[in-house]
């Protein structure tokens, strides 16, 4: 299912970091940044799957070098508490392989930064978590898993001129309307994608509140958390999570049984005015019989023709009537069989979904089990002599 997740922040020397520093550790590179005589080196550093340096039309070739684009920026700055790059984090589709995604990247980069003179620095994570404890990784292949694909875009704090040189700050791109339209755009390229799909899925930067969902939105738990809930070791922002969601289910419950007295009440309604016109049709069945039979006036010259007429008159009200009350029933047959349809159908997703959550449980149980079922392995060999 696909989530939607966007995050800016900046980088500053007031937090003590520098852009080479921050291009160095998403991008996995060894660079050397001038301004401080560091070298940052994460060469080693895994789940690096793409990186690109993407540049306005108006940007030197040289800014193409990842080193000497933000060497450029770190020198631009003479502050000591200057603020030197932005990052926006996104999370990636799961729906997406890697190639829609950086295609999808690509696009949103380049329409909503490259045309505000902005360079960025592409580094796309493939987010697997594994063991650390054991360099051999295929004896871990059971563990590894795929987690949050995401990426990360570093983007010059300064826009470039027409002469290729760094200009002065935008301070618009400061404000809560380009954060919001930021969002808003990746969200619209995101739905844009799983469209052309044929995906059955969306995605929306919108809160629940603003969305009028009736709904407590989850914290951000973070990479230490999760790996510690991972290995069964319960946390308080985990048992907040597991709390909301169980507010969330009995929402839910209780917004399903308002929806099912709603409907059996719309039921009800409909089947008193259905049976409000069937007495209706039968009562004007029966004033049309009765209006025939009262016009039939007996007399010496035209009685027979007059009882002929009335009983004519009377077959063809008969026929009618009949043919109105055989249409009400085909209809009210019609919908109640629709109506069933949509219950059966109704009450099939519910089942699913509880046998999904239920799945989900006996999943977790049998993790946490295992989790503590190892613990339990490790301090035995802690406590067992050593041989």
């Amino acid at each position: 299912m696909a989530i939607f997740h966007l995050h800016a922040k900046p980088i500053s020397r007031r937090q003590g970091r520098s852009a080479v520093g921050a291009s160095a550790y998403r991008a996995g590179e060894k660079l050397h940044n001038k301004y401080d005589g560091l070298t940052h080196d994460y060469t080693n550093k895994r789940g690096v799957v793409y990186t690109e340096i993407m540049l306005p039309k108006n940007a030197p070739k040289e800014f193409a070098d990842r080193q000497f684009l933000w060497n450029a920026v770190e020198l631009s700055e003479n502050r000591k508490d200057a603020r030197t790059a932005r990052e926006i984090e996104i999370s990636l589709p799961n729906e997406l392989n890697r190639a829609e995604q950086i295609k999808l990247v690509r696009q949103y980069v380049r329409d909503n930064f490259l045309s505000e003179s902005m360079c960025a620095d592409i580094a796309i994570h493939g987010g697997r978590h594994y063991h650390k404890e054991n360099s051999d990784l295929s004896k871990h292949d059971n563990i590894i898993t795929p987690d949050n694909p995401h990426a990360h875009i570093l983007l010059t704090d300064r826009p470039l001129n027409k002469n290729g040189n760094f200009a002065n700050k935008n301070r618009n791109w400061n404000t809560k309307e380009y954060l919001l339209a930021w969002r808003k755009n990746w969200a619209d390229a995101q739905n844009k994608e799983f469209e052309r799909k044929g995906l059955d899925v969306r995605v929306s930067h919108e809160s629940y509140a603003d969305r009028g969902i009736n709904r407590e939105p989850t914290i951000h738990l973070g990479h230490k958390v999760c790996a510690m809930e991972k290995r069964g070791i319960k946390t308080d922002r985990g048992d907040t999570n597991r709390n909301i969601v169980e507010c969330n289910r009995a929402k839910d419950e209780r917004e399903r049984k308002h929806q099912a007295e709603q409907e059996a009440s719309r039921k009800r309604t409909q089947q008193r005015e259905q049976q409000r016109k069937l007495e209706q049709a039968k009562r004007k069945q029966h004033q049309e019989q009765k209006k025939y039979r009262d016009a039939v006036i007996f007399n010496r010259g035209g009685a027979t023709k007059m009882l002929e007429f009335s009983q004519s008159a009377d077959r063809a009200g008969r026929a009618k009537a009949k043919k109105h009350i055989d249409d009400i029933k085909k209809k009210v047959e019609s919908e109640k069989r629709a109506e069933d349809a949509k219950k059966f159908k109704e009450e099939r997703e519910a089942q699913q979904a509880q046998r999904r959550i239920e799945h989900e449980q006996r999943r977790a149980e049998r993790e946490r089990r295992q989790a503590q079922e190892r613990e339990q392995d490790r301090e035995l060999d802690r406590d067992s002599p050593s041989r």
